[in-house]
């Protein structure tokens, strides 16, 4: 059943108390809401002049709306994924969100923004960026990337999961993904089981529970953990393989083989693990926490807090996190949070970045936003639960686990 419009008005929570957020930038940043028992008519910002105002969303056509009423929209367009799939996802794909009546409002984008050629696009314009779909397979999920293929997951529900493979160029043969390996256990999902580290594809919980290697050429896959706690999500450097559990702990194993030893132990909860050269970054979706701990052991440390921690990524000295409804901010050497905004009154999910940008899912759309403070831009709309997310120099990509595809954005 379609949900009422008022449930984004009067269900979503204020921005956390659970620490200090700073605005980051004084123009354009959303502003921290203090009145959290009251109505929320949307996010506000800080205008010139330290003048609050309700952040402005651009809808399909460029045209600004409020974005209280942007969220509605949203609201009443993805309301369960039952909907998602029989009338939002393919009309997002084969319509770019919109039908055949949006077409040169989806060429054209936003003033001064990028301009789409459905001539030559090989997929459809959306907002003036080329939207194509790579691959089709049931329930996508994790993704990583080199620098001709993407990589991911699927899972058939009684059936067992695979490791799949497509390459990046649609001219190449995208639409029919390669299956690497398969498996009883279905791969995690939205903590990105999945992690690139040399020739070698690390898989968590494709074969029913622990840690898994395979090549990308494709193979058996060979167990190198098979712990009784199942994984939550995986990360790799050139020595190691890491991985966070459900039962709270925070694993290490070297990439050639041998003992899996923990870093951490007794956490509330997990996200999938991120790391650096010097630390290894988690948070917790139960405890609201972002926490570190050193790649060889010590101890561990509290980053921030936020509420709750749904998913993260590394930028440089930063850490980006999906945090509720906010996108949120800190540096590695911890602090209190910066938010760098919202999708107009949804949650953040995924988050992804490069160089200068935060890229996230929520709900039935794709955003984006600077890294160094600035409006949040959607890039797509009317997709099917938009989980793992990646970038490359040139594209913007995500599973939709409603509708099954994986979507390639350019330009980013």
């Amino acid at each position: 059943m379609r949900q009422p419009c008022v449930a984004l008005f009067t269900v979503r929570p204020a921005w956390s108390s659970a620490a200090p957020w700073i605005v980051k930038g004084a123009i354009g940043r959303e502003a921290p809401r203090a009145d959290s028992n009251a109505f929320d008519e949307g996010p506000r910002r800080v205008a010139a002049g330290g003048r609050l105002e309700p952040v402005k969303t651009l809808d399909r056509f460029g045209r600004h709306v409020p974005a209280a009423i942007a969220a509605c929209a949203l609201a009443c367009s993805n309301a369960t994924p039952a909907e998602s799939a029989a009338n939002a996802v393919d009309a997002g794909i084969d319509g770019a969100g919109g039908g055949a009546g949006d077409v040169d409002a989806n060429e054209a984008g936003v003033e001064g923004g990028p301009v789409c050629s459905a001539d030559s696009c090989g997929g459809v314009c959306s907002r003036g960026r080329c939207l194509v779909t790579l691959a089709h397979a049931s329930s996508p999920a994790g993704l990583v990337l080199d620098s001709t293929r993407a990589y991911f997951t699927s899972c058939t529900p009684g059936e067992g999961g695979a490791v799949l493979s497509v390459p990046l160029a649609p001219g190449d043969g995208g639409g029919a993904p390669m299956t690497l390996a398969s498996g009883t256990g279905c791969p995690v999902g939205l903590a990105l089981g999945l992690a690139l580290g040399g020739a070698t594809l690390y898989v968590a919980g494709l074969t029913g529970g622990g840690i898994a290697t395979l090549p990308l050429a494709g193979g058996a896959a060979v167990g190198v953990d098979s712990s009784a706690d199942p994984p939550v999500g995986l990360a790799v450097d050139s020595a190691n393989v890491y991985w966070t559990t459900q039962g709270g702990a925070v694993m290490k194993l070297p990439v050639g083989g041998g003992t899996p030893v923990a870093l951490a132990t007794g956490q509330t909860s997990c996200t999938r693990p991120v790391v650096d050269a010097a630390n290894v970054y988690w948070g917790a979706p139960n405890g609201g926490t972002v926490k570190k701990v050193p790649l060889d052991g010590g101890p561990i440390t509290l980053v921030t807090t936020a509420g709750t921690v749904t998913d993260l990524a590394l930028a440089g000295s930063e850490i980006v996190f999906a945090s509720g409804y906010t996108l949120g901010e800190v540096g590695v050497d911890g602090g209190s949070p910066t938010g760098l905004g919202t999708a107009a009154g949804a949650p953040v999910l995924a988050v992804a970045v490069d160089d200068t940008s935060v890229y996230f899912t929520s709900y039935g759309s794709i955003w984006k936003v600077p890294l160094a403070g600035g409006e949040a831009v959607a890039l797509a709309d009317g997709q099917g639960a938009p989980s793992a997310i990646a970038v490359d120099a040139t594209s913007v990509y995500w599973t939709n686990g409603t509708g099954g595809q994986l979507v390639q954005l350019t330009p980013k």
